[in-house]
């Protein structure tokens, strides 16, 4: 049976929104940018770029290719390289020195 292309656009939005709702996203999102930070709190120099990070997460956590496009994937990796590079040393390094957890 034929579909026209708007509906069945429309049928996998509405299935996408069922298994992927915005709460289930952010979780997603989470995920992915505590991944992405774990080479700074580590101190592992070749892995803070958007390659080796896309390239770790294609080959070891595909689901988030289930909740988010290619696309947004490597931006999210993007945002959270440029904010940890901006920001570690002042925020993260600081409560480290002060004996201070950051949650």
């Amino acid at each position: 049976m034929y579909f026209p292309k708007e509906l069945w656009f429309h049928i996998r939005s509405y299935v996408f929104q069922l298994m992927y709702p915005p709460h289930i996203q952010q979780k997603y999102k989470d995920h992915l940018k505590s991944i992405v930070r774990l080479p700074y709190f580590l101190k592992i120099q070749h892995q803070k770029s958007v390659i080796y990070q896309y390239s770790y997460l294609k080959q070891h956590y595909t689901h988030f290719w289930e909740a988010f496009q290619d696309k947004d994937i490597r931006e999210y990796i993007r945002e959270e390289i440029f904010y940890m590079n901006q920001n570690y040393d002042k925020i993260y390094a600081k409560d480290i020195c002060h004996g201070r957890h950051s949650s």
